[in-house]
């Protein structure tokens, strides 16, 4: 019902439907947004949220190669996920950069904080950001404490220095 209903006000945007209906998605030229309605059950309560959420391809292709994300599974990855207004301004690696780094907004979704730190400074290197260095310290501490089955995954993205350094 809530896709249906969705459907009409997307009309003429280009977004459709996915496959799985789980959510809309429409291709830009550095890779692709969407939008989801996840629902949690609370019983009796429901909760939902409208969802954008942007892929740069460039920035998953890298992501993909520590994050354990293979097959099928590394096209669903997403660079950030953030609740709408979102899709005017956040098309490429500078602009989402400038939403991390630059100037810092609210809503972008944290609840992951190893995929969060890895997307953020593949962006941030992608996009030449010359707080590059910094950005690392700072994640590198807020990722100290973790587990080290998954903090290898952070750790090979810095040891490959060429993908995250520009010198």
């Amino acid at each position: 019902m809530i896709f249906t209903g969705m459907s009409g006000a997307l009309e003429g945007t280009g977004f459709r439907l996915s496959s799985s209906q789980e959510h809309f998605a429409r291709r830009i030229a550095t890779g692709r947004q969407e939008l989801a309605v996840p629902l949690w059950d609370h019983q009796p309560v429901f909760r939902f949220s409208l969802v954008a959420g942007v892929r740069l391809d460039a920035v998953e292709a890298v992501f993909n190669e520590f994050s354990g994300a293979t097959g099928k599974n590394a096209a669903l990855t997403l660079t950030t996920m953030t609740p709408l207004p979102f899709f005017g301004e956040y098309v490429d690696v500078h602009s989402v950069n400038d939403a991390l780094h630059t100037q810092p907004r609210e809503g972008f979704d944290t609840t992951e904080p190893l995929s969060h730190a890895m997307h953020a400074l593949i962006v941030a290197r992608l996009a030449d950001d010359p707080g590059l260095s910094r950005h690392i310290s700072r994640y590198e501490a807020e990722l100290s404490g973790l587990h080290p089955q998954l903090r290898v995954r952070f750790d090979g993205l810095l040891q490959r220095r060429a993908t995250l350094t520009s010198s």
